[in-house]
Parts: C-alpha cells; structure tokens; sequence
C-alpha cells in the first residue's frame, strides 16, 4: 500500500511518518512519499496513484480542498485524510470524498483508529469479485460495482462501464458480499453502499444518479446498516 503525506510543514509530515513507522516495519505500507504542495502532490499521483492520502487543508497554492478536487477530477479514489488546525474546515471536505479529519496536532490513538479504518476500507476495495460472463472470467474490483440485479435464474452486474449478465442467485451473492458493505435492499437487488448518496422514500439514489427500489419491508433493516456504515466510514 503506497502512502502520501502532503503537507508544506516538515514537522507535520514526520510526525505523520513516526505513526506510520510500525505499518511501515510491518510491510503494511510498502512506501511512502512526502509532498510540500499540492502541485506536487498532483503531478506525482497522475503517473503513480496512492492509495492513501494525508493532506493537509492549509497549504500555499491550491490548498488541499482544491488539490483533492483536482485529483478526483482525474479519476483519483484514492483514501483522502485531511489534517488541519482549524475545524471550520470540515464541511468544504465532504464535498471532495474525505474519509477522514484529523485536528493537529494529531494524537497516536486518533491517528492509529482512523489508520485502521483506511486499511479496512482498502481492503474492502481490492477485493476482486469474478463472474464467468461471455464463457470467460471477468475479473471486478469490488469498488466498481454499483449494485446486482436478480432475475429467475440470471443476475446483471453494474459498473460504470456497463452491464454485464450471468447466472447465478441473489442469495448467493449477498452472503458472499456481505463482509464488502453490500446490502440487500429489495428481493431482486443488491446494493454497494459506497454508492449510495441518499435514500428517501422507497428508493435509493446512487452517486451516478441511479434510482434503486427500497422494500417496504426491508426498510428499517437497511436505514440502519447504512446508518452504520456513515458512521464507520464518514468524516
């Protein structure tokens, strides 16, 4: 797992580095860079991205806000930490995919929690899910599908790429993905909660703006596993 520290305070970034230490002895993280700047930052992520990402929000030229903006905009989903002094900041973070804040100067406990956090979350998105489709074995990180639909005997896949059918039964799959934040939401879908930007009413929209059926019956259930998820996985 590759780790970038972006910060324009070279204290910061090695008290960054000295809670990492541990992970890094460990093979945990096998590398790691260190940033002054967003422009930096930018130009490095574009030919290699990094999985996870300490930004500080404070920094001459684009700030982190914008240089976060800027790295999702290229397609960067990188796990994105954001360390600041000022809490006021908070709100401009959810708007780029934060998945952290951290107050400085930052605490070993609250540095070691979120730490653990981002590896699960990691984990979580290299899995690769395998569907034998067309007579061969398509291969998808679990992070690319959107949700499953169920239908008799066949089941449709949904990436941003498209849509791709193969047998097998709904049941099935929800055990098998049930540990990758999939939630079954109505008897013919399955739904990655990753994608999930809202649910109101009886449906569910997606970030790409995708309506999913909410069962009536299912409600409660789903209301509060999300409510789980946002509070595991949100800043």
């Amino acid at each position: 797992m590759r780790v970038a520290i972006c910060d324009d305070v070279k204290e910061c970034r090695e008290r960054i580095i000295e809670f990492l230490d541990p992970h890094i002895r460990q093979g945990v993280v096998t590398a790691y860079s260190e940033f002054e700047n967003g422009e930096a930052l930018l130009k490095s992520q574009a030919k290699r991205p990094f999985d996870i990402i300490y930004l500080d929000i404070e920094m001459p030229g684009p700030n982190g806000v914008q240089t976060a903006r800027d790295m999702r905009e290229q397609g960067n989903n990188a796990i994105i930490i954001f360390t600041t002094s000022h809490v006021s900041y908070v709100s401009d973070t959810f708007r780029v995919g934060a998945f952290q804040f951290l107050l400085k100067p930052i605490q070993k406990d609250e540095f070691d929690k979120d730490f653990e956090r981002a590896l699960g979350q990691y984990k979580i998105s290299r899995f690769v899910y395998n569907i034998r489709y067309k007579g061969k074995i398509a291969a998808f990180n679990i992070g690319d599908i959107f949700y499953i639909e169920g239908y008799n005997k066949g089941l449709s896949l949904f990436t941003n790429n498209g849509k791709y059918e193969y047998l097998g039964k709904l049941s099935d799959e929800e055990e098998k993905l049930l540990a990758y934040n999939f939630l079954r939401c109505h008897q013919g879908f399955l739904v990655n909660m990753d994608h999930i930007k809202i649910i109101q009413g009886n449906s569910i929209f997606l970030k790409n703006e995708t309506e999913i059926p909410l069962s009536k019956h299912k409600k409660t259930e789903v209301l509060s596993r999300f409510n789980d998820y946002l509070l595991r996985f949100s800043v």
